[in-house]
């Protein structure tokens, strides 16, 4: 199979948990309990399915985690280079409260993605390589492999610094990451900084509410304005997995970037990472709240 997109990272068992103190208590009552199969690499590849592209999942799951490769041929995402390992898969238990979130994580069989073990003709069949984030082993040599695609990473405080290289043609961070990696104190200033790093592009999300896209040093910002209190930064992997889909198509980073801030909108009011809209609705939405600064 060929492929327009190859994602790689993890999957994970994920759990997630709202909660609230007891009162005179150490204790917390968990006030909502959701499981699914989640990670950043199989939310990706399935929004892009979604939106019509052909995705392929490199990673790894373990012998407990039959139900992923059903999830997986639903979506028609190739998993030929899916390792499977005696370990179990990942797990990762996201607990929330009304001052934030954080989160508990077990690597599992993701441990052992291997990028050595991902073959160069593989890779340079597809149109993008997209590297999530996270540690993927010796994420420097994989990047080397790929010679015609265009490579896409996302960054966080868990990455290789093997991603801010010159051989990135789009790096993804949230805002808050990017200030504490460079310490600048506008998203703007922030992916400047991280531009002249290496990286040939620049997409740093803050919270949903703008992207600030910085190519050949000039930036352009697209605001979204909901007309509501709005943080979407639990859902940037939407914003990431829709930018691609629509990058794919037309090869445009603000339509690209627009795109994914109001799919990134409809996974915010559905709590959920991955919720199911046909492109037009997202399209709709795009059109009517979406403006682009700074136009060129």
């Amino acid at each position: 199979m060929t492929s327009d997109v190859v994602v790689v990272g993890s999957v994970d068992i994920v759990t997630d948990m709202g909660v609230r103190p007891v009162p005179n208590s150490s204790d917390y009552l968990i006030t909502s309990l959701n499981e699914r199969i989640g990670g950043d690499a199989i939310d990706i590849s399935i929004i892009c399915s979604m939106f019509g592209a052909r995705p392929s999942l490199v990673s790894a799951i373990g012998m407990d985690a039959y139900k992923i490769l059903a999830l997986l041929d639903r979506h028609s995402i190739d998993y030929s280079h899916l390792v499977v390992s005696e370990t179990n898969t990942g797990k990762r238990m996201v607990v929330h409260d009304e001052t934030g979130q954080s989160s508990l994580f077990y690597p599992g069989a993701n441990a052992h993605l291997l990028s050595y073990g991902i073959d160069a003709p593989f890779l340079n069949n597809a149109r993008v390589v997209h590297v999530c984030a996270g540690d993927v082993a010796e994420c420097r040599q994989l990047i080397a492999k790929v010679h015609d695609p265009y490579v896409t990473c996302q960054f966080d405080a868990r990455s290789s610094p093997a991603v801010l290289r010159e051989e990135v043609d789009i790096l993804f961070i949230q805002a808050m990451h990017a200030k504490r990696h460079t310490n600048c104190e506008t998203p703007v200033e922030r992916a400047n900084h991280l531009a002249a790093s290496g990286p040939q592009v620049v997409i740093v999300n803050d919270g949903g509410r703008q992207a600030h896209i910085c190519k050949d040093g000039t930036t352009v910002s697209i605001s979204f304005a909901p007309g509501m209190s709005y943080d979407a930064s639990r859902y940037f992997t939407s914003f990431v997995g829709a930018f691609l889909s629509r990058f794919l198509r037309t090869k445009n980073y603000k339509s690209a970037a627009s795109f994914g801030m109001a799919y990134q909108h409809f996974a915010y009011m559905a709590r959920d990472r991955v919720v199911a809209k046909a492109a037009a609705d997202v399209e709709d939405m795009m059109y009517k709240i979406v403006r682009v600064d700074n136009e060129q």
